[in-house]
């Protein structure tokens, strides 16, 4: 099976905001980036502060919907692994919500948690073509359940410490598409061709031409 292109019906996009600023001065209306819906405080407060946005994002994009989930991140939250490494190194007690939170499908896990969520989640970090491979994800996802899936992709501004071994040193970013059977299309083999070291930008402008925001 051959899959060229997808559907997308929604977008809703945060990012830093002097980066946001530029992303709007480029042509992207001011529509497409939001705050989203904040989850309950008791969980919202687990969350790292790219989940934290990733997750309003999709809570207000789900709008009571049950979805399944692909969530991408490139290296989740590497500040807790540094507290973690910072703390067997130090020979101190690892604290245990750094812990349970620092594996990848947490983040996700607790979303689905917040709006009683019982669909499929799949978590990926993928430090090459990472675009491509959570839209592939999301599409056959889609196409095996006959329903809309919601794509969440986000990453934080790496910690110092890891900066110099890391493969881009991107803003903290929550993205949040929902791919359906009709909509917007995107051509999954332009997606294929982005340079991830070059962080969202490549996709930006993609999703930015396929939904005709640029002039």
């Amino acid at each position: 099976m051959t899959i060229d292109t997808l559907m997308i019906t929604a977008v809703a996009i945060d990012i830093d905001a002097e980066h946001k600023a530029e992303r709007i001065a480029d042509g992207f209306p001011e529509a497409v980036f939001s705050g989203g819906i904040k989850l309950p405080a008791m969980l919202n407060r687990r969350l790292s502060p790219a989940g934290k946005r990733a997750s309003a994002l999709a809570n207000e994009l789900l709008n009571g919907d049950g979805l399944s989930i692909v969530w991408c991140s490139q290296y989740g939250d590497l500040a807790r692994t540094q507290r973690l490494m910072e703390s067997i190194v130090n020979e101190e007690p690892m604290s245990p919500t750094d812990f349970s939170l620092s594996v990848q499908n947490a983040e996700p896990g607790i979303l689905s948690m917040a709006t009683k969520n019982h669909q499929h989640i799949v978590a990926i970090s993928a430090a090459k073509n990472r675009f491509y491979n959570a839209l592939l994800e999301g599409e056959l996802l889609r196409r095996e359940q006959g329903a809309d899936v919601l794509l969440i992709m986000t990453d934080q501004t790496v910690p110092q410490v890891y900066q110099r071994v890391a493969s881009a040193n991107i803003a903290t970013t929550a993205l949040v598409l929902r791919i359906s059977d009709h909509g917007q299309t995107l051509g999954l083999e332009e997606v294929k061709k982005l340079d991830d070291s070059a962080g969202y930008d490549g996709f930006l402008n993609l999703l930015a031409k396929a939904f005709d925001w640029h002039d």
